[in-house]
């Protein structure tokens, strides 16, 4: 078990939809809260980086460790607190997926529906010796964190709420590129 209070969780968003106040509250127990707007980092004439977003906005935590979450959907963020072992990347995913990902894409989870891990495993290094931070990257770093890490990694079904949104066309589980992105990150993450 983890305290929340020393936790940091970390938010990102396209800033194209409210954040749920629901959801908002269930990340109140952590005891610091980042949101990157991704669309505010463009206005100022940023990048837009994507999911990459969520990393970038996890550099700044001064906790040492991290929570992540997709802006989508509501988490029992306490009860993945409570299933926390020190040290591990801990991912919650549901059982459908737990057992699709074991089978078809072993070494990767997800961490959109919660995750909480040691800001020290935010190390990408190893990646980008070999493969840019391209488009793809920024996209698709969920799945190279966790290689990285999945040796750490433990994966749980506390469940997940989804939200109205979760399911609309913009979502990146929807578009059309999704499958190929999903196997060209599989190829490169592999190769390391």
């Amino acid at each position: 078990m983890i305290d929340p209070k020393q936790v940091t969780a970390v938010l990102v968003t396209k800033g194209d939809i409210g954040l749920s106040p629901s959801l908002l509250d269930s990340l109140s127990i952590f005891g610091r809260l980042i949101i990157r707007d991704n669309s505010v980092i463009v206005r100022r004439g940023g990048a837009d980086r994507k999911v990459y977003g969520r990393y970038l906005a996890a550099q700044v935590a001064t906790t040492d460790y991290i929570y992540f979450q997709d802006d989508d959907c509501i988490i029992d963020t306490q009860r993945l607190c409570e299933e926390y072992q020190a040290g591990e990347l801990l991912c919650n995913m549901t059982e459908g997926h737990i057992k699709d990902y074991s089978r078809y894409y072993p070494g990767i989870a997800l961490v959109g529906w919660g995750a909480i891990f040691p800001q020290s495993m935010l190390d990408f290094s190893a990646y980008l010796a070999k493969y840019p931070a391209d488009e793809l990257f920024d996209r698709e770093c969920d799945r190279v964190f966790t290689w990285l890490n999945r040796e750490k990694t433990r994966i749980v079904d506390v469940g997940v709420e989804h939200l109205p949104h979760a399911h609309g066309g913009d979502r990146m589980g929807r578009e059309a590129r999704h499958g190929a992105d999903l196997m060209e990150i599989m190829r490169r993450v592999k190769g390391l």
